[in-house]
């Protein structure tokens, strides 16, 4: 690599070369770290690897809480904490929550295991055997998995569809084990949808149990579905909290994360 003033890691796999390059070929070497689901799920060999990174000579900012108490757990340093922001031109609330249908529902799909799509579709079959042909569920994603024929499948959607999707959904619901932040739960409440989340580590920076967001234990499907079909059954719990979260999120902007960061390079 050519000599420059800094240089950037976004993941352990770049981290790793960039820790040995020599201080005078840059003059500061940052790392910004948003895992934790991988270093959570890796082989012991390989969460050495990434554990080694954080104990490096980077200068190291951490995306999330989970991420930070996550690094300083193996060892390393947090210079500052930065969270993730979101894009409040293209996520925003075009169908006020309360002229949504309360029996939309939506969720993301990803092929990781532990994404949780297996429970999202637990779930989603939990409630409708309870509600029947009257429930609405969607999904979208980039890579459809095996979803029953009565789920709305929305393929690799663009930033406008994906607002459409959430504006549509009275409740959106992430299903996964772990997180590193977690961005279509955020961006589900600043649309205005209700947020069901599993307490996957990186929720936890913007989902407060019961005031923005109903938060189940991972892996508990059968809880999931049960604050799912509280929500579809409380209005006020509902609109109090899709209206508290969609106002929450917007302190995580990117002009605020942009500035930070831009002290770290200039």
């Amino acid at each position: 690599m050519p000599s420059g003033d800094v240089v950037i890691a976004s993941a352990w796999q770049t981290a790793e070369p960039i820790s040995v390059y020599k201080r005078q070929k840059f003059k500061k070497k940052l790392y910004i770290a948003y895992d934790y689901e991988h270093f959570m799920t890796a082989s012991k060999e390989t969460k050495e690897r990434i554990a080694r990174t954080y104990r490096s000579n980077l200068t190291i900012i951490a995306s999330s809480t989970i991420v930070k108490e996550t690094i300083e757990s193996q060892g390393g340093t947090v210079a500052a904490l930065i969270p993730c922001g979101i894009d409040f031109d293209s996520f925003r609330i075009d169908i006020h929550p309360a002229s949504r249908d309360p029996i939309t529902i939506g969720f993301p799909v990803r092929r990781e295991s532990f994404k949780g799509v297996a429970d999202a579709i637990t779930a989603a079959n939990l409630l409708r055997s309870r509600y029947g042909e009257r429930l609405k569920i969607s999904a979208f994603g980039s890579h459809k998995v095996d979803l029953p024929s009565w789920i709305t499948w929305l393929k690799y959607p663009t930033q406008c569809q994906l607002r459409e999707f959430y504006n549509n959904n009275a409740i959106f619901f992430v299903p996964s084990h772990f997180e590193g932040w977690g961005l279509p739960g955020c961006e589900a409440m600043a649309c205005g949808a209700a947020l069901v989340t599993t307490d996957n580590g990186g929720c936890r920076d913007y989902a407060i149990n019961l005031e923005t967001a109903l938060v189940t234990p991972p892996m508990r499907p059968d809880l999931l579905a049960k604050a799912v079909a509280e929500l579809i059954e409380n209005d006020d719990l509902r609109l109090s909290i899709a209206l508290t979260g969609s106002h929450s999120i917007r302190k995580f902007n990117w002009s605020q994360s942009t500035q930070r960061l831009n002290e770290f390079i200039t």
